[in-house]
């Protein structure tokens, strides 16, 4: 990353377009974090640099009325990563939400790649089901499926389908203590396995493989 750096800036092409320098800043974080070179709070504060790139303001602006680029959408995304890992969920829905807003307030958005707000809306279902709201949590992948459907991307149909089956067995273990079979969740598991095959997901498709066969291992 430093090499490529050092390569735009001879060409000026990060005075003369800060998303070049943005996706530096944004890669660099992903990478360092990953591994384990960085804390969450330090990945987030250059996840905030990156986006400072092109947002200035942030995070002293309500980006809530504001048309999000995909790479903002994504770095505000990582940064919301940063918050579920110090188990701040509260500050994560905060900035889901403004990303959101983003997106339905602008009505361009019909004419332009709604891959950002999949991939918020995806992370969104997942991290209320993480807190404990199951209902809303599946109420949300619903919503994602349709979404997904009417704009004719099947990219995030998979999580949303196994959002709800994580959320059904988790109702069902605070219901009777233990993992019962349902023919609801199970048919959305299928469903997630048949989509994961259809994108050639090979690390999705091992661990819905593998997930099945543990429910299979349930007689009743």
């Amino acid at each position: 990353m430093q090499q490529l750096e050092v390569t735009l800036r001879r060409k000026r092409l990060v005075e003369n377009c800060p998303r070049n320098y943005q996706f530096i800043l944004m890669t660099n974080a992903i990478i360092e974090k990953t591994l384990g070179k960085i804390s969450s709070e330090e990945k987030r504060n250059q996840l905030i640099l990156a986006l400072q790139q092109t947002i200035p303001e942030y995070p002293n602006k309500d980006l809530s009325k504001r048309m999000l680029l995909w790479q903002e959408a994504k770095i505000l995304n990582s940064i919301v990563t940063t918050y579920i890992d110090c188990q701040d969920y509260e500050k994560a829905t905060e900035v889901w939400e403004m990303i959101r807003n983003s997106y339905q307030a602008s009505k361009l958005y019909r004419f332009v790649d709604y891959e950002g707000y999949n991939l918020m809306q995806a992370n969104y279902a997942s991290c209320i089901g993480s807190s404990g709201d199951y209902f809303q949590s599946t109420k949300l992948c619903y919503e994602n499926i349709r979404h997904c459907l009417k704009e004719g991307n099947i990219e995030f149909l998979e999580r949303a389908c196994y959002g709800i089956t994580w959320n059904r067995e988790q109702e069902i273990k605070q219901k009777y203590g233990k993992l019962k079979k349902e023919t609801t969740y199970l048919e959305k598991l299928r469903q997630a396995e048949v989509i994961a095959n259809m994108l050639n997901q090979t690390v999705l498709i091992e661990f819905l493989k593998k997930h099945r066969q543990m429910l299979d291992k349930i007689t009743h």
